[in-house]
């Protein structure tokens, strides 16, 4: 079942649901690209990690001595291990976390990266270590001959930087290398219908064109998320006004 909304799901960003779609999202982009580019290009799914080390206190906390241990004997003397008929209580360490956020890259045959495009994640918008880890990436293409297209499909968080600042709660940026003084950006709300994305290429070859809607419905569809995503209410939550408009399409 497709999804029923003209343009962003609002269903979809509850992070249970959206590190799944996002994955699905980004491959259906794939698919969508590849038939466009020719035999002059490849597109890859790549993938950035972010690690994040527990607080100090998380650290103090889960270090706590296991009481189950207390009171062995310093002899150093092997001692039978008691049997217990109740259950013993312990913890287990906090050790570091890691997590993946996948992007496309668009190669050239001889192996040159000519165009990245990012569909934010959770992370990048709400983690302060991730967003600024992913801002400084950013910067980085921006200061390439890589072109640069970023997605926003998540209300939550604040948009990264624009100057002017970005005012929708979606956006889609292009950022071509050959002109980074203009940054060509698309932005809407729950009720706008998705765009048509540009997506550049080496000159003199045309750009790819990401038509976000059809791609959305594919992705809801072939996944299954009508079966699970509408018996929670979105994440962040809707106006009154929107959060009626929404449930009168989804029935």
């Amino acid at each position: 079942m497709p999804s029923p909304f003209p343009g962003m799901n609002p269903y979809l960003e509850r992070q249970f649901e959206w590190d799944s779609f996002h994955n699905h999202f980004l491959i259906e982009c794939l698919k969508r690209l590849v038939p466009q580019i020719g035999t002059g290009y490849v597109v890859r799914s790549n993938t950035r990690l972010y690690i994040h080390e527990p607080s100090a206190e998380e650290r103090r906390f889960f270090a706590q001595a296991d009481l189950a241990i207390a009171g062995q004997p310093a002899s150093g003397v092997a001692t039978a291990t008691p049997r217990t008929t109740a259950p013993q209580y312990r913890t287990i360490p906090v050790c570091v976390e890691t997590e993946r956020s996948n992007y496309l890259e668009i190669r050239s045959r001889d192996d040159v990266v000519v165009t990245v495009i990012e569909l934010l994640s959770r992370s990048n918008k709400l983690n302060q270590s991730d967003r600024d880890t992913f801002i400084a990436k950013r910067d980085e293409l921006i200061r390439s001959d890589v072109h640069y297209v970023e997605l926003n499909l998540l209300r939550a968080g604040p948009p990264l930087p624009f100057e002017p600042p970005i005012r929708g709660p979606y956006y889609a940026a292009v950022s071509r290398s050959e002109d980074r003084k203009r940054v060509g950006t698309w932005e809407w709300g729950v009720r706008d219908p998705l765009p048509k994305i540009p997506v550049p290429l080496r000159r003199p070859d045309g750009d790819a064109i990401l038509d976000l809607k059809p791609i959305l419905d594919t992705v809801v569809d072939e996944g299954g998320y009508a079966f699970s995503i509408y018996a929670h209410s979105p994440d962040p939550p809707l106006s009154p006004e929107d959060e009626a408009w929404a449930k009168s399409l989804i029935g």
